[in-house]
């Protein structure tokens, strides 16, 4: 608030922790007010909560600063505190290593630049090695699939997923059947279905003009189809490919 010269801050958490809200309030001060968000999926993504708490509307391609905005996650408020008031740069971050593939799964401070084999080794206790057969880096809806274990940890790396046959589907795909589930369980209310079938037209100029970079990639439309279509891995290539384009 002091470097952007604001008078008004807010802190927006999810009803379902009344006793952070309650402990937070106690302790805001000095124009920063709590606000308890309702419960739900996906919420933190910024225009979800800059419209929640503001009312304002980011425009489509655009950024939070063009509404007056500017949004911080937990993690990223915590490693501004810290090197401003103790002088400690961004070595470590707290990261969430969970799934039936580890027997001590739980919340871990982890230090940048180590292997996820590593963790893997550490936590995996007296669970089989081969009972890990699906490794994703980040969250279960939004999370990156690993070929294998050999990438480090990053500032980004905010939880590993370690899961057995049990915790994922290997239900192979079939024939989109035009139920538009995708498209009503969408945010941003897009049309998943039709980006896809851009894509394996490689026809990344008609993804592009319905609208595909305002993706947030939550992953509520491959969860919710039937047909268990790879919405969000097409629409990532999509905005991926769109990008370079951009860039040449």
């Amino acid at each position: 608030m002091k470097a952007l010269g604001v008078e008004k801050g807010y802190i927006a958490i999810e009803n379902n922790k009344p006793e952070a809200i309650k402990i937070m309030k106690e302790a805001a001060n000095g124009g920063v007010e709590i606000v308890p968000l309702k419960t739900k999926y996906p919420q933190g993504a910024e225009k979800q909560i800059i419209y929640a708490v503001t009312k304002r509307v980011v425009p489509a391609g655009g950024l939070p600063a063009q509404v007056g905005c500017v949004v911080s996650n937990t993690h990223t408020a915590y490693s501004v505190a810290q090197a401003v008031f103790e002088g400690e740069t961004l070595f470590k971050r707290a990261m969430t290593v969970s799934g039936d593939g580890v027997e001590r799964a739980g919340n871990y401070w982890v230090r940048g630049g180590i292997p996820f084999s590593y963790i893997y080794e550490t936590l995996r206790g007296e669970v089989p090695e081969c009972i890990t057969n699906k490794v994703i880096n980040g969250g279960p809806m939004m999370g990156f699939a690993q070929a294998d274990l050999r990438p480090v940890t990053a500032k980004g790396t905010s939880s590993l997923l370690f899961l057995s046959h049990k915790q994922f589907s290997e239900v192979e795909p079939t024939q989109c059947i035009n139920c538009g589930r995708c498209i009503n369980h969408c945010p941003m209310h897009l049309v998943p279905r039709d980006y896809e079938r851009a894509v394996l037209r490689k026809d990344y100029a008609a993804a592009e003009k319905l609208g595909v970079m305002n993706c947030l990639e939550c992953g509520s439309c491959s969860f919710i189809c039937p047909a268990k279509r790879p919405l969000v891995q097409a629409i990532r290539l999509a905005k991926k490919e769109i990008r370079s384009r951009g860039k040449k």
